[in-house]
């Protein structure tokens, strides 16, 4: 389930049970082999049609290509059993979703909580010495005025420099923008690198190799940014949108 939902991370955040776990279902027979075939459920019904445009025929591994499609489901019997929670769980977790996202009313294109994209492999930390501040810099000015110039306008731009994945993370003012940059960069090539691109998942801190007091400060300040920009917005709760996936060999 952690290959899925790495490679399906990319159009956008995975719905979570009440325990927490990633809601991807892997379709095994009585033997229980899987049959090469499952269900990866999104917070979001928005994220389904990304999800194919992304994900639909590429490979999660080297020879297994994965065809990607909405999933439709048939209802058994006269009526759906509901399973029974906890209110206290409940109410959690839909302050958990609610908190997750922040979407626009204009749908996939005005994607509020969608306009932070995360690229890797855009640098080596050993590429930054001996003159850390200048590379960055002229990272910073290379990059952000390539992506500003043909996906839109940066909100903020930031370089996580200890990071040994090379991370950049870049906040659009709207989601249009965010997503004419996975478009453009996702499989690129940058300095013999291959770029991998993709929505930020809202809790990943990718900002590593501080000395304990920093980090502490820094986790202030990261929180700070986070919570800027998941802040509720009160709207009603969307049902969790599924995408059907089968893996081919």
């Amino acid at each position: 389930a952690k290959e899925i939902q790495e490679h399906f991370k990319k159009a956008g955040i995975i719905a979570t049970d009440i325990s927490g776990r990633p809601r991807i279902k892997i379709y095994k027979d009585k033997s229980g082999v899987p049959k090469g075939d499952g269900l990866v459920t999104y917070m979001k019904v928005e994220s389904v049609p990304l999800a194919i445009q992304f994900v639909d025929q590429t490979e999660i591994r080297p020879g297994f290509k994965l065809t990607v499609q909405k999933a439709e489901f048939q209802q058994k019997g006269e009526k759906f059993i509901e399973k029974k929670h906890k209110k206290a769980d409940i109410k959690f977790k839909r302050f958990q979703q609610s908190t997750a996202l922040d979407w626009d009313e204009d749908g996939v294109k005005e994607i509020k909580g969608f306009r932070i994209v995360i690229l890797k492999h855009m640098f080596t930390p050993a590429e930054a010495k001996p003159d850390r501040d200048k590379f960055f810099d002229e990272l910073k000015e290379e990059v952000g005025a390539e992506i500003e110039k043909k996906c839109g306008e940066i909100e903020k731009f930031t370089v996580f420099e200890n990071n040994p994945d090379g991370v950049i993370a870049i906040k659009f003012q709207n989601g249009s923008n965010a997503h004419k940059c996975i478009e453009m960069m996702n499989g690129r090539f940058f300095g013999q690198r291959k770029i991998e691109c993709f929505y930020f998942d809202g809790k990943t801190n990718y900002k590593v190799g501080a000395s304990e007091e920093e980090e502490r400060e820094r986790a202030k300040e990261y929180e700070k940014w986070l919570m800027a920009e998941q802040e509720p917005t009160g709207e009603k709760e969307q049902q969790p949108s599924t995408a059907s996936t089968a893996a081919e060999k």
